[in-house]
């Protein structure tokens, strides 16, 4: 659902407090929760945003007064409340949970829905549950929800040996949902309750994992269950510089990489996430923990341990960990965080903090040109603290030499509102104007003693001095100019008589040449065309082109990167 930016976002605005009881009311109804416990989720001053996802569907999102979304609906006709991932980690129990390895999330994050073979739980786990219901996403081992989605089926198409989807994703983790919150990550951990002694039921459901083929190589890669034909004394060759890693140097990194865990993450962990699965610890804790120059198959297979439990046993005796066999399956029970070789260890760069480094730079760079295909040439209103407005970011202990986006301003007012308590006792959406912001934002013989939050935030802005940054080129740093950018004029006119021409100016603003552009609108609009010097200092030229051709001007521009907010187009001819 938010895998991809939303191809429509509005502008956010403030619930009626009337709205804002009703969706509380809602909620409290479809989750079971106390009316005061709705204080957290459906608080004061909640935003609603339109937006229309990728595919094409529409919804609303709702959001804290600070930002962070905290629940959507999807559909025309939906009044399905579903709760984000930062509301879930509010409330953990909000809805069941399923529960899945750590991979397969991963595959999650990539636009998969859930599969049968990957769900941990049984219909007897799910009481209450029916095909259509919201559920949680989590990794096993841990109740902190990743995503959240809707069954695909019934809780009794659940099992060893069933195949097809378990749940339809709609949010997760790191999607642009998540990115429009505060971006911060998941609570370390939340109650688990202890496994039983019996495990059948969570043995044959990892067997089950075998019937997805795909889902089956990828556990595989990560949790070996074979001994592999190697001796002890064969070297493995790694990389392309023909580097040879023996099994023994292989043992030494997986320790490394376990003692580095135990360090950095396991001995954080509350008492109640342990027992944690043995090939969960593998998957989850030691191979991301290896250091980062490490060779790609170094892991068990490698190694003269050969099987995982072998070398648990070996931390135990070495009194790194404590393990209990379980049906065939070793567990984590505790670690010993005092251990000299833990007291004593220094951290590294780990895979895990290189492929985190690594796919934060593609995403970046993902993101960057899909923004740049679909908004065109990035263009940024800037403002300056100037005149009134130096006493307000001096306040707020803010530079008044720098410039501030649209963004940033509103968050520094909106921190003034919070920090005075200004929001106005009956209606959220407004500002309750205190001696400095009357200073600042009213203008001489004016007398107001509150005003809309919007209205505030632009008299704010309309105080500050303007800039403005445009990127022509990629790669080029961004050109910042003072002054407020002016869009580019297209202007059809009529002439001698009823002769109708169209004039383009301003567009060297944005990095096109007039001559090109004549040449590109002769072509377009098969049609004559000049250019003309205006009169001025650094004045730029004029395009004419015969006839009115704003439409064909208009979507040239845009074609070549020029947002259509900064193309203003007008008609004088006096046809519609």
């Amino acid at each position: 659902m938010f895998k991809k930016s939303p191809s429509e976002l509005k502008t956010s605005s403030a619930l009626r407090n009337s709205d804002r009881r009703k969706l509380a009311g809602d909620v409290a109804t479809a989750f079971k929760l106390a009316p005061e416990e709705c204080d957290l989720l459906v608080p004061d001053g909640l935003q609603a945003r339109k937006f229309k996802s990728s595919g094409g569907e529409p919804g609303t999102i709702y959001q804290s007064p600070d930002g962070e979304p905290l629940w959507f609906t999807v559909g025309k006709q939906s009044t399905t409340l579903v709760p984000t991932v930062y509301t879930l980690w509010k409330r953990p129990k909000l809805v069941s949970i399923l529960h899945t390895p750590a991979f397969v999330v991963e595959k999650l994050s990539d636009g998969a829905d859930l599969m049968i073979p990957g769900v941990l739980e049984t219909a007897e786990q799910l009481p209450g549950v029916s095909k259509g219901d919201l559920v949680a996403i989590s990794i096993i081992g841990s109740n902190v929800s990743l995503a959240i989605g809707t069954m695909a089926v019934p809780p009794s198409s659940l099992g060893k040996g069933m195949k097809g989807k378990a749940a339809l994703i709609l949010h997760i983790y790191e999607d642009y949902l998540w990115e429009m919150g505060s971006k911060s990550g998941p609570p370390a951990a939340l109650p688990y309750p202890e496994p039983s002694e019996d495990l059948d039921e969570t043995t044959s459901k990892l067997a089950a994992l075998s019937t997805e083929d795909e889902t089956k190589d990828a556990l595989d890669e990560r949790v070996p269950t074979e001994s592999v034909e190697t001796s002890p004394e064969e070297s493995v060759t790694f990389g392309s510089n023909n580097e040879m890693t023996t099994p023994a140097e292989v043992d030494t990194i997986l320790r490394t990489a376990l003692v580095h865990a135990i360090a950095t993450s396991l001995s954080k962990l509350p008492a109640s996430s342990f027992p944690i699965m043995g090939t969960n610890l593998y998957s989850a804790y030691i191979l991301p923990s290896r250091p980062s120059d490490t060779p790609a198959d170094a892991d068990i297979k490698h190694s003269s341990y050969k099987k995982l439990t072998k070398f648990l046993k070996t931390a135990e005796k070495d009194g790194l960990i404590k393990t209990k066999d379980v049906k065939g399956e070793t567990w984590l029970t505790s670690v010993n965080a005092t251990c000299p070789d833990v007291l004593q260890h220094t951290g590294y760069k780990t895979i895990a903090d290189a492929e985190k480094k690594d796919a934060s730079k593609k995403e970046q760079e993902k993101r960057q040109a899909a923004r740049s295909k679909k908004d065109g040439i990035a263009i940024t209103e800037l403002y300056k603290p100037h005149g009134p407005s130096v006493a307000f970011f001096d306040v707020m202990s803010k530079n008044t030499d720098d410039l501030y986006n649209g963004v940033e301003v509103r968050t520094v007012l909106l921190e003034y509102v919070k920090e005075h308590s200004l929001v106005h006792p009956r209606e959220q959406g407004f500002v309750v104007l205190d001696k400095l912001l009357q200073e600042v934002l009213l203008n001489k013989g004016e007398e107001i003693e509150f005003m809309r939050r919007e209205d505030a935030l632009e008299r704010l802005r309309s105080k500050m001095q303007a800039w403005h940054s445009i990127a022509l080129k990629e790669d080029e740093a961004p050109v910042v100019k003072k002054g407020q950018l002016a869009p580019i004029s297209v202007v059809a006119k009529t002439r001698q008589g009823r002769r109708v021409i169209s004039l383009v100016t301003r567009f060297e603003l944005y990095g096109i040449e007039a001559d090109e552009l004549a040449e590109a609108l002769r072509k377009a609009c098969a049609s004559a065309t000049s250019v003309t010097p205006l009169p001025g200092k650094n004045a730029g030229s004029e395009v004419l082109v015969q006839g009115n051709q704003l439409k064909i001007v208009s979507d040239l521009l845009m074609e070549r990167g020029i947002p259509k907010k900064w193309i203003q187009l007008e008609d004088t001819t006096g046809k519609k």
